[in-house]
Formats: C-alpha cells, structure tokens, sequence
C-alpha cells in the first residue's frame, strides 16, 4: 500500500494562518443535536435528525431536520427515502475560512443499498 503525506504547502492559501479574533468570529457559541432511532419491526425503521445551530457573523441561527425511513424486504438489500433540511428550503450555511457562504436547499432522494 502507498502512503501519502500532506505537506504544509499542500493546502491553498485560504488555510493559511488566520488571526485568532478571525476565527472567533467564525466560531459557533451554541449547538445541539437530537437524534432518534426507532424500529418499528426487524424490516422497517425511522431515524430522524433536528440540528440547531447558533448565529455565526452574517448567518442567522437555523433549526433543520433530517428524516430517513428505511424498508429492508431482504436480510442483504435495503431501500429508503431520505428528506434534508426539512424545516427550511434554504438555510444558509458558513463556509470555511476563505470560503463563501452557501444555501443549502431542502432534498428529498431514495435509496437502495444491496449488501453482497
């Protein structure tokens, strides 16, 4: 197996050195999570997600919600429906240092995982 080594000057310039006042500003003072796991049987189960996150500079504080509802009809083959950021169409979320940043729109997609 190879082995890769990062290298100070691997990184773009955006992540060099920044002021600490600058990375205070960047910094969340508050946020939870909550999350909840349920198997109604040994083929159905709901795992739900609510994520609070705390005023950050020009972002406003959030709340967003995850839901993914799984069916497994077989002991190796899964499928499920997924729904992101459920509570706002567009939450605005902070980027890196350097980086802009972005509105992160709600998503609903499916899912099949087949074990082999």
């Amino acid at each position: 197996m190879g082995r890769e080594t990062l290298r100070a000057h691997d990184f773009p310039s955006c992540f060099a050195a920044t002021p600490a006042s600058s990375l205070e500003m960047n910094a969340l003072e508050n946020q939870a999570v909550l999350r909840s796991s349920h198997d109604f049987t040994h083929h159905v189960s709901l795992d739900a997600q609510l994520r609070f996150a705390d005023k950050v500079q020009f972002i406003s504080s959030h709340l967003a919600a995850d839901v993914h509802l799984s069916w497994r009809p077989k002991a190796n083959l899964e499928l499920s429906i997924c729904g992101r950021n459920l509570l706002d169409s567009h939450p605005e979320q902070a980027g890196t240092i350097g980086v802009p940043t972005a509105e992160v729109p709600r998503r609903f997609y499916g899912k099949v995982t087949w074990h082999f």
